[in-house]
């Protein structure tokens, strides 16, 4: 997901143009994302910016199986963004769920990845305050047993009022130890992969976010350096 003025943005194809009709204001939606498993548009709803996530089809399913299990994985992200929001976790409002279009609408988050601040840096006081105020989102999800799934720096935006979680698509609730330990190891391969520049600095002020925010988050630090290291040995 990504915000600001989208780039190569191009209009909505024809054979999605029915789902993203529904209640929508003109112009239409037009594409600036597209992954394995979901499109991403931006768009109006109810004259207000959106995002719309539509689910694809997948041509090699069978087309009940496909449509019971696009149905199932919005509703999931649908409740996880409800979730987080009962939390106090800052994420994208849930603006309308169409279930027959397998389309989640959500509010545009205004600024930009974390990705594009983290490559641009260099280290600073801001560079690791914003680590903190992040590990503090995700300590929060955590400690109310969210996990996100797909934690690297393209899916935290920093948006006007602070880093927002973005993109639960892959995520749960009622997580273990292990799945938050999972989650922190994505973020440290993303951040030591991506920026390895400032990645000591970054995940440093991580840490220290994270288990000042959480009485539990020693432990999940603990569980993610296991992980690392079974990673290493296989």
């Amino acid at each position: 997901m990504s915000a600001g003025e989208p780039p190569e943005v191009r209009p909505v194809e024809a054979d999605l143009a029915g789902d993203l009709v529904v209640s929508a204001d003109p112009p239409g939606p037009v594409l600036f994302h597209e992954g394995a498993e979901a499109r991403l548009y931006r768009g109006q709803w109810l004259g207000r910016p959106a995002l719309f996530k539509v689910r694809v089809r997948k041509a090699y399913r069978h087309p009940g199986l496909d449509g019971r299990l696009r149905a199932l994985r919005n509703r999931a992200e649908a409740r996880l963004l409800v979730a987080a929001v009962q939390a106090g976790v800052r994420v994208p409002t849930l603006l309308q769920v169409l279930p027959d279009q397998h389309v989640l609408v959500e509010e545009w988050v205004e600024g930009g990845p974390w990705k594009e601040v983290l490559h641009e840096a260099t280290p600073s006081e801001e560079l690791t305050g914003t680590a903190g105020m992040v590990a503090r989102q995700v300590a929060l999800a955590h400690e109310n047993g969210l996990v996100h799934g797909d934690l690297t720096s393209s899916n935290i935006m920093l948006g006007p009022g602070g880093p927002v979680l973005v993109d639960w698509g892959l995520g749960g609730q009622g997580a273990t130890i292990e799945q938050f330990g999972s989650d922190l190891q994505v973020l440290w391969e993303c951040i030591g992969a991506s920026h390895p520049e400032v990645a000591p600095m970054v995940l440093e002020a991580f840490q220290e976010g994270y288990t000042a925010s959480w009485d539990q988050g020693e432990a999940v630090l603990k569980r993610r350096e296991a992980i690392a290291q079974r990673g290493r040995y296989r």
